[in-house]
């Protein structure tokens, strides 16, 4: 009778000792859950860091061969339309000319540009490359306006790399933001370029011309 007497608060003990460990087993975070949940976070770290190593790469890579191509375009726009004065026909560049207009109030059609000196050193420029030198060119004009220059127009001088270094910082400084560069690492990579193209041109077309 002792025993009939105690077995149901024994029972009703067990169920609720069962109780206690299932139910908080059963809301409580599970620790594979935690794990999962933790995977992703550590593995975007090393993803991101591979993507800015690649970017980086990138854009060190691509730093020399933007500034060729800059400086290619830059070459053929003064090549064409200031040393050939293609700028000063009436049909060239009018939105330049419009635009020069209403900022300087210079009418369009006295805009000109003076050239220096390469339409001349065209002129006395033979097929082979060699340079006339008889009296009777001597006498010319265009030839004479060639001769206070030792070179003839066939060298850059410093006046002319300051102009062409000017005129790159329009399509470099922003390209080289957007690339990521900032202002002393673009001025870096530009002014021993610049230095480079000057001392190549002068190592290579005077002599091409017959003039030491």
């Amino acid at each position: 009778p002792a025993c009939v007497a105690s077995c149901p608060p024994r029972r009703s003990s067990s169920r609720h000792m069962l109780a206690t460990l299932v139910f908080p087993a059963a809301y409580s975070p599970s620790p594979f859950a935690s794990l999962a949940a933790a995977r992703p976070r550590t593995a975007a770290a090393p993803a991101m860091s591979e993507l800015s190593l690649a970017a980086t790469v990138v854009r060190d890579v691509s730093a020399l061969p933007t500034m060729y191509a800059l400086m290619s375009l830059n070459e053929y726009m003064t090549h064409r339309y200031f040393q050939h004065l293609e700028f000063n026909r009436p049909e060239s560049l009018p939105w330049v000319k419009s635009l020069v207009e209403r900022v300087a109030g210079v009418p369009a059609a006295e805009q000109r540009v003076p050239g220096d000196g390469h339409v001349e050193h065209h002129a006395e420029t033979y097929d082979d490359m060699s340079l006339k030198n008889d009296e009777r060119w001597r006498a010319n004009k265009a030839s004479q306006s060639l001769d206070d220059d030792y070179y003839r127009g066939t060298a850059f001088h410093w006046s002319a790399t300051l102009i062409m270094t000017v005129q790159m910082l329009p399509s470099v400084l922003p390209t080289y933001a957007l690339m990521g560069w900032s202002l002393p690492e673009t001025l870096a990579i530009l002014l021993p370029s610049m230095l480079l193209h000057a001392v190549v041109w002068n190592a290579i077309h005077p002599p091409m011309h017959g003039l030491p």
